[in-house]
């Protein structure tokens, strides 16, 4: 618990506006002369709508011209992938929007070996097998590694990536994804909290340090639920040492808990944020991590903003200074006791109103027989599923000692 307490008001130190770098090193872990191993954690990437109309106009190279020459200069880059790669496929079912893009946008990274792509999202799927299949060999082609898919044509988690610094698993989960019913060549990676245990258990054999990448969280909230955050804790004990979460659109806070770094969201980094024209949706977070003798010794905030041509560039003056104080406030509130009862209250409610206000848009594009069936077939799908399964086992286990 010292541990953590000391972690924590480093990470919010960090986050204390000033012109140096926010980033803070770890007690007991000393980068020192040792090899460096360097991991970039980013936000949201969707290569659809005015993102594809952008690449289109103006080419792949002009995508993050906006970003220093080094900014990329990692042995890992990892972002979620929220969009299918595909020209075939048609949707499973009724969304308000669609994100489709083409396998060559990729081309806008300029270090695609050493990418990984989150699939574990609610967009993946949105063209079916064939757009998923599509997907995958859309970034196989590229030499891109990918975590969070399933199946037959997918490969299988952990991606464990080697670097200078030590060895890192890296697995993927979504809690807000509609996987395909049924054997499919591909599905999601859906979020059963044991079995996501035990695959964190299982990584942290093969590898010195295991992060965990999850889709989960409510959308355009600035605070985790606190069945998400209550999560993130189990899978820190059974020893997850980075957990970067993604689909509430918006930054929100850091902490330490466990002893695992939790960042539970980093917001977008490559988005159409004119689907939702808020401050906060073009503000996002990259999350720079430094590894030495296989332990995680330093981690650096780097604020970025979506310009108006939905280019990300860094953010500096007097809006970096608010954004950190924003983050700050937020990172604080986690592990403030009366701050944090009083979000995740808001939490619980703000996820309600999503719940309630997907019920009437379902309701007013589907028609009342469209919805019910809908959600008829949601709920046959979650009492089929093998996280009810578990959940009843436990229950039966915690009735019969």
């Amino acid at each position: 618990m010292e541990m953590q307490r000391l972690v924590n008001h480093a990470i919010v130190a960090a986050l204390d506006p000033g012109d140096g770098p926010s980033s803070f090193e770890l007690p007991a872990a000393e980068c020192g002369t040792s090899p460096l191993g360097r991991l970039l954690f980013l936000g949201d990437v969707s290569l659809a709508l005015g993102v594809a109309e952008f690449i289109e106009d103006r080419g792949t190279p002009a995508v993050f011209s906006k970003l220093p020459p080094d900014f990329f200069r990692a042995d890992v880059v990892c972002f979620n992938l929220e969009c299918c790669l595909t020209r075939r496929g048609v949707p499973i079912e009724y969304k308000p929007v669609y994100l489709v893009g083409e396998a060559r946008y990729l081309d806008a990274f300029p270090c695609l070996e050493q990418c990984v792509a989150v699939l574990a999202n609610n967009h993946f799927l949105d063209r079916g097998v064939l757009g998923a299949v599509d997907t995958l060999t859309a970034l196989e082609e590229r030499g891109v590694a990918y975590v969070g898919a399933r199946g037959p044509k997918a490969r299988a988690q952990p991606c464990i990536k080697d670097t200078p610094g030590g060895r890192v698993a890296m697995l993927a989960f979504s809690s807000c994804s509609h996987a395909l019913r049924g054997t499919n060549a591909v599905n999601v990676e859906q979020l059963d909290a044991e079995a996501a245990r035990e695959a964190v258990q299982k990584a942290t054999q093969q590898a010195d340090q295991v992060c965990v990448l999850l889709h989960h969280g409510i959308e355009y909230f600035p605070f985790p639920h606190p069945r998400h955050r209550a999560l993130c804790r189990t899978l820190a004990t059974a020893g997850a040492h980075l957990i970067v979460c993604h689909h509430p659109h918006v930054p929100q806070g850091v902490e330490c808990l466990e002893g695992a770094i939790v960042a539970h969201s980093v917001g977008n980094f490559l988005f159409d944020v004119r689907l939702k024209p808020t401050e906060r949706v073009a503000q996002t977070v990259a999350l720079r991590v430094w590894l030495a003798g296989g332990r995680i010794c330093r981690v650096q905030f780097e604020p970025l903003v979506i310009n108006d041509t939905l280019q990300p560039s860094p953010m500096d003056g007097v809006a970096r200074e608010e954004f950190l104080a924003h983050m700050r406030a937020l990172s604080v509130a986690l592990h403030h006791p009366c701050h944090a009862r009083r979000w995740a209250r808001k939490a619980v409610r703000a996820r309600l109103q999503e719940q309630i206000a997907g019920l009437r848009d379902n309701t007013r594009h589907l028609g009342l027989r469209g919805a019910f069936s809908y959600y008829s077939r949601r709920l046959s799908e979650l009492f089929s599923s093998h996280a009810y399964e578990a959940l009843r086992n436990k229950r039966t286990r915690n009735r019969n000692p």
